[in-house]
């Protein structure tokens, strides 16, 4: 399943949409905390409206045929791709999960 949801990645998830996250490439390694933050709420009210969103940033490694077909200029950062659509809930994918650690084994809460 995981090879084929790799695979996936080339077809958008066979979304509809593509959205592309660019930065200037004057600005710092910290402006990437904001890109990250912005992608969040966009990726949250997409959901709220029934949109669901896949962060790929697998498109970084095409970031010049992206700019080029796109018409972005070379000083223009490629950050992130995202796909967008609404989801097939019923998709055997969509019920797939992957193992994650407990919450205790990468958090340490202080009082």
């Amino acid at each position: 399943m995981i090879v084929k949801a790799k695979k996936a990645n080339f077809n958008f998830y066979y979304a509809p949409h593509a959205i592309y996250l660019f930065q200037d490439a004057s600005l710092s390694d910290w402006s990437l905390f904001d890109i990250g933050l912005f992608a969040q709420s966009l990726m949250l009210a997409a959901h709220a409206k029934g949109l669901g969103t896949v962060p790929q940033a697998f498109a970084t490694d095409y970031a010049g045929e992206v700019k080029e077909v796109l018409g972005i200029p070379s000083s223009k950062r490629l950050i992130l791709g995202l796909s967008v659509g609404y989801p097939d809930l019923e998709s055997p994918i969509n019920g797939y999960r992957t193992e994650r650690a407990e919450v205790a084994e990468i958090c340490r809460w202080l009082e």
